[in-house]
C-alpha cells in the first residue's frame, strides 16, 4: 500500500521534533541535573563540616566583619544581598514567611553563592505537600538552593519529621538554647543540628566575669560532645559578634627525644592571639573533673591547693607561660610516674576584631590528650672501646684544674684548654692567656693524654664575628687552625662557636667539612661543641637561629666528636631557682644525640658547677620566728608547679657555684640540704647577708649517674665544664 507523501513528510517532521526535544533534554536538562547534584553534595559538605556560622538576625553585623571572618556560612535576610556581595556561603532567612512557588521563579534560586533557606517548622507542617514536591529520590532543592534549615518554632508533625529524617543531606535543624536547655528533641536524627545560645550579658564588663566565661566554655564543650554547632547571642548588644563562637584548641603530640605538645587554635575569625598556656601532666587513670568542673582551671592553678596524692596519682604543672608559641616540650621538673600519662592543655587568648570590644585573657576550654612516654628511659647500647673522659679548662681556671691533674694525671683522656679565639679581621687565631702551659704537654708526652685546645667565640658579637669570617675569610680561617694544630703538636682542635645566624648555616657546614677534611689529612681530631638540643620541632627560646644552624647530623659526618653543652637549664639569669641540668632533660638530649650522631662521636657535657640564687623579699624577711630552710624549700616548690608567672620573680641575684663552695654552705645560718631524687641534684637553702639563698649543684654521685647513662647508651664519652674538684 502506498503511503501519502504528505503523511511521510509529517512523520519525518515529528521524528525530527522528538529528536530535537530529546537533544534539548540531553543538552540542557541533564547537565542541569548533574550540576544541581554536584551542588547538593558540595553544599551538604559545607554544612556537615562547618566549624562556625553566624545568623545576622537584624542585619546589623558589619559586612567587613562578615567578609573578614572564617565563618563557613552566614544566615541573613534577603535585603542584605541587594546592594553588596557577601563572600561567604549564604542561607536566606525566610522565617518571616516564604512563597515557595514564587521562589522557584526568583533569580535568587539560580545564584550559586546562596546555598539554602531557613523556614519555620510551622511552615513545613502547614505546607508539607509543597515542600515534598521539591524532593526526588535523593534530595530536595529549588534550583541551586539545596539546603533547608528548619527553625523549630514549634514541634514538627509526624509526617514533617519523617520527611526531615529522610533527607539528612538536605535538611538541618535550627534551635534556640538547645545546649543549655539540654534538649533531646532530635535524638535519633542524623540531620546536622545548630543552635543559638543566649548569654546574659547586659553589663559591659560581663565577659570579664568568671561565671560568664565558665558558662560559655562549658557550653562550647557540651556542643562538641553533642555534635551541635552553636552561636552565642548577647541579648541586643552589637559589640559582641566576635564572641559568637569561642575559639577551640586541638592538641596533638609529637614524639621526639621528649614529647612535644602542639595545638592548633580554631577560631571564627583572625582576631585571636594567644597570650599564655599551661600544661598539666597526670596519671592516665585520674579524671580531670576536679579541674574542668570548676572551669576555668586557672582558678585551680592559682589556688595551688594540690589534691591528695597516692601511689597511683601525681601531677606535673608547667605553670602559666606567656608565649606566642603554640607548642611546648615536656621536661618534668617534678616527679611523674610510669610511662602512661594524661595531659591537660590550657590556652589563654585575647579576642578582638576591628573596633569591637576586646576580650583579654580569655581561657579556652581545656583539652586533654594521652601521652605515652617514659621520661627516664633511653636505649641501651654496648659501651664504646675508648670511652672519652674530657675536661675543658678555661684560661681563667688553670689553678684549680692543675690541682686536680697533679693529684690524678690520668683522670681524663683528653684536655681542652680554652687557648684561642678567632680574629674577625682575617680569620687568624688570637692567643688567650696561659698559652702552651708546660704541665699539659708533660701529661701528653708522659701519659698519652690528648691535648685538643678549644677556640671559643662566646662574646656578645659572636654571630656577627662568625658571619664575617665565614663569608669573607673561611678558607684562611681553616688554614690558620690546621697550621696551629700541626705546628704546635696538638692532637686536634675543638670549635666552640656558640652563636650563628641561620643565614650562615650552609657556610658553617662548609667550614666544618673543610676543616675536618684537612685535619684528618694530617691525622688530627676535629671536635665541634654544640648547644643542647632535644628535638627538631622544639621552639628554642634561647639562640633559636643557632639551634637551627647547628645541624648535628651534618656535623657528625665531618667531625670526630660532637660535644653537647647539657647545662644551664636554669642559670644566672633565671628568675626562679631550680635544677641546673634536670636529669629528664639530660636524658632527652642524650636520646636526641644518639638519633642524630654516630653514637661513638657523641660527647655529653656535664657541669661541675651549679648556681646560687638570692631570693626576693617574699622569702628573705628575717623575723624573730625560728628560721627553717626546709620550710623555705617547701614554699618555693609549692608555688613553682602552679605557674611562675603567677608570682613575682623570685630571684634578685645569682652567682656560679662549684661543688666545694656548695659543700661549704653547710656552715651558713639556717642551712638546709635537700636531695632532689627526680632531678638528681642537691639543693642547699641558707641565710647570708639578710637574704635567703638557694643553691642547686651536682655531687660526685650525680655526675657519675650522668656519666653512666652516657656510657650505657653507647655514647663516645663525656666532657666536664670545667675542671675542678668535686
Amino acid at each position: 500500500m502506498k503511503k501519502n507523501p504528505q503523511t511521510i513528510i509529517t512523520l519525518v517532521l515529528l521524528t525530527l521534533l522528538v529528536a530535537g526535544l530529546g537533544y534539548l533534554i540531553y543538552a540542557v536538562a541533564v547537565p542541569l541535573l548533574s550540576k544541581v547534584t554536584e551542588y547538593v553534595e558540595k553544599n551538604n559538605q559545607t554544612i556537615a563540616t562547618a566549624e562556625f556560622f553566624i545568623w545576622d538576625r537584624d542585619g546589623k553585623i558589619p559586612l567587613n566583619y562578615i567578609n573578614g571572618s572564617n565563618y563557613n556560612f552566614i544566615i541573613t535576610k534577603v535585603e542584605k544581598l541587594t546592594d553588596v556581595k557577601i563572600n561567604k556561603h549564604i542561607v536566606l532567612d525566610y522565617t518571616n514567611g516564604v512563597n515557595i512557588t514564587e521562589l522557584k521563579n526568583d533569580p535568587i534560586s539560580k545564584t550559586y553563592g546562596v546555598i539554602g533557606i531557613m523556614i519555620k517548622a510551622s511552615y513545613l507542617n502547614d505546607n508539607l505537600s509543597e515542600i515534598k514536591s521539591l524532593c526526588n529520590a535523593n534530595y530536595c532543592n529549588i534550583r541551586y538552593l539545596t539546603q533547608f534549615f528548619i527553625y523549630d518554632d514549634t514541634a514538627l508533625s509526624e509526617k514533617a519529621s519523617t520527611l526531615v529524617k529522610k533527607y539528612p543531606q538536605t535538611f538541618s535543624i535550627f534551635s534556640e538554647n538547645y545546649i543549655q536547655d539540654n534538649k533531646t528533641t532530635y535524638n535519633g536524627y542524623e540531620n546536622k543540628i545548630f543552635s543559638i545560645e543566649q548569654v546574659a550579658c547586659d553589663d559591659p564588663n560581663c565577659i570579664k566575669k568568671t561565671e560568664t566565661e565558665a558558662f560559655m566554655g562549658n557550653t562550647m564543650k557540651q556542643a562538641q560532645d553533642r555534635n551541635v554547632i552553636y552561636q552565642f547571642e548577647f541579648s541586643d548588644r552589637t559589640d559582641m559578634y566576635h564572641l559568637s563562637q569561642l575559639p577551640r584548641i586541638v592538641p596533638s603530640v609529637i614524639y621526639e627525644a621528649t614529647p612535644i605538645i602542639k595545638w592548633d587554635i580554631i577560631a571564627p575569625h583572625n582576631g585571636v592571639n594567644q597570650n599564655g598556656y599551661s600544661l598539666i601532666l597526670s596519671d592516665r587513670t585520674r579524671t580531670f573533673e576536679e579541674y574542668t568542673s570548676n572551669y576555668p582551671v586557672d582558678i585551680y592553678i592559682e589556688k595551688g591547693n594540690s589534691p591528695e596524692k597516692s601511689e597511683h596519682t601525681y601531677e606535673y604543672l608547667t605553670g602559666r607561660y606567656t608565649s606566642p608559641f603554640t607548642q611546648a616540650e615536656l621536661i618534668p621538673e617534678t616527679e611523674v610516674i610510669g610511662s602512661s600519662h594524661k595531659l591537660l592543655v590550657n590556652v589563654w587568648v585575647d579576642i578582638s576584631f576591628g573596633g569591637f570590644k576586646k576580650a583579654e585573657g580569655f581561657l579556652l576550654y581545656p583539652e586533654t590528650i594521652d601521652v605515652d612516654f617514659d621520661f627516664l628511659s633511653y636505649t641501651q647500647n654496648a659501651a664504646v672501646a675508648n670511652f672519652e673522659r674530657i675536661a675543658w679548662i678555661p684560661s681563667w681556671g688553670f689553678t684549680p684544674a692543675l690541682t686536680v691533674l697533679n693529684a690524678n694525671p690520668t683522670a681524663y683522656t683528653t684536655l681542652s684548654p680554652v687557648w684561642f679565639e678567632p680574629n674577625e679581621t682575617d680569620g687568624s687565631l688570637n692567643i688567650l692567656a696561659n698559652y702552651n702551659h708546660s704541665t699539659l704537654f708533660y701529661l701528653q708526652s708522659t701519659y698519652g693524654v690528648k691535648i685538643v685546645p678549644t677556640i671559643a667565640l662566646v662574646e656578645d658579637r659572636s654571630a656577627d664575628i662568625l658571619s664575617n669570617i665565614l663569608n669573607n675569610h673561611l678558607d684562611a680561617h681553616v688554614d690558620a687552625i690546621v697550621n696551629e694544630v700541626v705546628t704546635s703538636g696538638y692532637d686536634g682542635i675543638d670549635i666552640d662557636y656558640e652563636s650563628t645566624y641561620l643565614a650562615d648555616a650552609n657556610l658553617l657546614m662548609e667550614f666544618v667539612q673543610k676543616l675536618g677534611t684537612k685535619l684528618h689529612e694530617n691525622g688530627k681530631i676535629l671536635s665541634f661543641t654544640v648547644l643542647p638540643k632535644w628535638g627538631d620541632s622544639i621552639n628554642y627560646g634561647y639562640a633559636p637561629q643557632t639551634h637551627q644552624a647547628q645541624d648535628w647530623q651534618k656535623i657528625g659526618e665531618f667531625a670526630d666528636q660532637v660535644r653537647v653543652m647539657v647545662y644551664d637549664y636554669r642559670g644566672s639569669s633565671s628568675f626562679y631557682p631550680g635544677p641546673t641540668v634536670p636529669y629528664t632533660w639530660y636524658l632527652a638530649c642524650l636520646r636526641y644525640g644518639i638519633s642524630k650522631v654516630p653514637r661513638e662521636k657523641l660527647i655529653m657535657g656535664i657541669p661541675l658547677y651549679g648556681y646560687t640564687w638570692g631570693l626576693d623579699d617574699n622569702f628573705s624577711e628575717i623575723t624573730n620566728q625560728t628560721l627553717n630552710g626546709a620550710d623555705i624549700y617547701k614554699e618555693l616548690w609549692s608555688l613553682a608547679p602552679y605557674g611562675m608567672e603567677k608570682v613575682d620573680p623570685v630571684v634578685i641575684s645569682a652567682y656560679s657555684t662549684v661543688p666545694t663552695q656548695a659543700y661549704a654552705q653547710s656552715n651558713k645560718y639556717a642551712y638546709y640540704n635537700h636531695y632532689d631524687t627526680w632531678n638528681r641534684e642537691h639543693v642547699n637553702i641558707f641565710v647570708e647577708s639578710y637574704l635567703w639563698w638557694y643553691s642547686s649543684y651536682l655531687s660526685e654521685e650525680d655526675v657519675n649517674v650522668r656519666i653512666n647513662a652516657a656510657e650505657s647508651a653507647g655514647a663516645g664519652g663525656f666532657a666536664v665544664w670545667r675542671l675542678v674538684e668535686y
